[in-house]
């Protein structure tokens, strides 16, 4: 049997839609269009559609690992070992990660015909029927082109300055698809406005969706002729990877010798005889605020309210809360509430967020990093309340997980059980805590926390000491190999 190999992107940080994405859970692992699927995994879903899908393949960041792993195991799609990022060098050095990794599977090996399928994971679609018949019809035309690389073209619907342009050549048919695709006559980089309208007008250009698709053997030479140095390196390493748990950690002195350059620059803009098939499935990579506005469901007034938000007088406004908001008279806002920050911004400036970002970066602050809530792969701590020498934290663990046998130099712990059953070690002694009940870690002593029972455990936990920092922690011993 023939397959088809997803590749999936999940790296990227989405600064552009702070402060809801943020470096420690980025736009991709976010339920931005879908009250419950976040946009990776609608991705992972999607692929189920295609014929003879194989385990997916997803790299991501290590940063994320495992965030992405929970998302992938909550959908129950099959894949492979998710490969690590050890930092971020653009997509030429995660396709050929993956690609080499795909290429050294003995169900690749056996399969000549196999289809690498590579897609971002951070994109929306609003017709996922379309979406796939669009790329089966292009496994077919990359059967049919078994040496050719094909990318997916989406209609242009406004003169966007955002994205990059694919101009179509002459069409191309299959036995299946009389209308298959086209031959791709140039890639364009992205324009000035001008340049846009122009493109628009002409009716051949497309914007490039990032999505990419060839056999086994046409990936492989693309590689092999384009990029021979960045190829090499990509398989040096993987031959030096390490397995950690259902990961595998790409080598970091081997993939910072990967240079660091979009897949579109490093070999599409390379080839003479690339294709594409254009969709039409409501595609938006959501890359900003603007775009998450259009996508959303309006009132009669052009607003769209997610959360708890009441508008009087109001137009064309995009709200964002889960405590109420409330506005009189706006027009053409973006405003975005969070438990630590609140974005207010005009809607056609909505792309420059990313220096608001910057700004919070240069300043030295954490706004931009991470929400109160930061998720483990035990469960997650969500801050409460933080003053000169204290931090209370709520601590929420998983059924059948548990925080690393850890301790702290600079400061002490109060716990406090508020639902569930606490196994505790605390030096040389273990016991376990029922609700309403507490223990005191001091400084420097060995502990550690866990959830041995089927239902989850709460916990209330006061730190107090000179200096607070996450970083003030030396594990012993992890399940997660975090030690």
């Amino acid at each position: 049997m023939v397959m088809i190999y997803p590749i999936i992107l999940a790296g990227g940080m989405g600064t552009r839609l702070w402060p809801l994405s943020r470096e420690e859970y980025p736009k991709q692992c976010l339920p931005l269009n879908d009250e419950h699927w976040s946009l990776l995994q609608q991705t992972l879903l999607r692929t189920q559609g295609l014929q003879d899908c194989a385990p997916i393949t997803v790299i991501c960041h290590e940063q994320h690992r495992f965030l992405v792993a929970e998302q992938c195991l909550q959908t129950g799609v099959k894949h492979f070992p998710i490969l690590l990022e050890p930092e971020a060098r653009n997509t030429a050095a995660a396709i050929a990660s993956a690609v080499a990794f795909l290429l050294a599977q003995d169900s690749v090996k056996a399969d000549k015909d196999a289809v690498f399928c590579c897609l971002p994971a951070d994109h929306a679609i609003e017709q996922s029927d379309a979406f796939i018949t669009s790329l089966n019809q292009a496994v077919q035309l990359a059967r049919e082109y078994s040496q050719s690389l094909l990318t997916l073209g989406i209609e242009p619907t406004s003169a966007h300055t955002g994205y990059g342009y694919i101009q179509a050549g002459e069409p191309v048919s299959t036995e299946e698809y009389p209308k298959a695709g086209f031959k791709v006559q140039h890639f364009k980089e992205k324009p000035d406005a001008q340049t846009a309208q122009s493109y628009l007008e002409q009716g051949n250009y497309y914007w490039n969706a990032g999505i990419f698709m060839g056999t086994a053997c046409a990936w492989q030479s693309a590689f092999t002729v384009y990029q021979p140095e960045l190829w090499q390196h990509a398989k040096n390493t993987l031959q030096q990877a390490q397995a950690d748990l259902d990961f595998l950690r790409l080598s970091s002195e081997q993939y910072s010798l990967l240079p660091c350059m979009p897949f579109d620059v490093a070999i599409m803009e390379q080839l003479s005889n690339a294709f594409m098939v254009s969709l039409d499935a409501g595609w938006s990579d959501l890359g900003e605020w603007q775009a998450l506005w259009q996508q959303s469901k309006k009132d009669e007034w052009g607003n769209h309210i997610h959360g708890d938000g009441l508008l009087l007088n109001s137009s064309n406004n995009y709200v964002r809360s889960e405590r109420l908001v409330a506005g009189v008279g706006l027009e053409n806002l973006i405003v975005v509430d969070t438990d630590d920050a609140l974005l207010v911004a005009d809607r056609s400036q909505s792309q420059h967020i990313k220096k608001l970002v910057d700004k919070l970066s240069e300043q030295g602050r954490s706004e931009h990093l991470h929400h109160q809530r930061e998720y483990r792969p035990w469960g997650y701590f969500q801050s409460m309340d933080v003053g000169k020498g204290f931090k209370v934290k709520r601590l929420f663990v998983k059924p059948g997980h548990g925080l690393s046998l850890q301790s702290h130099q600079h400061r002490s712990e109060h716990w406090v059980v508020v639902s569930g059953t606490a196994t505790v070690t605390r030096g040389e002694q273990s016991f376990t805590l029922v609700a309403n009940e507490s223990t005191y870690i001091p400084s420097t002593v060995t502990h550690s926390l866990r959830n041995e029972q089927g239902h989850p455990l709460e916990v209330i936990e006061v730190q107090t000491g000179k200096y607070l920092g996450e970083d003030d922690i030396k594990r012993f011993s992890d399940r997660y190999g975090r030690a």
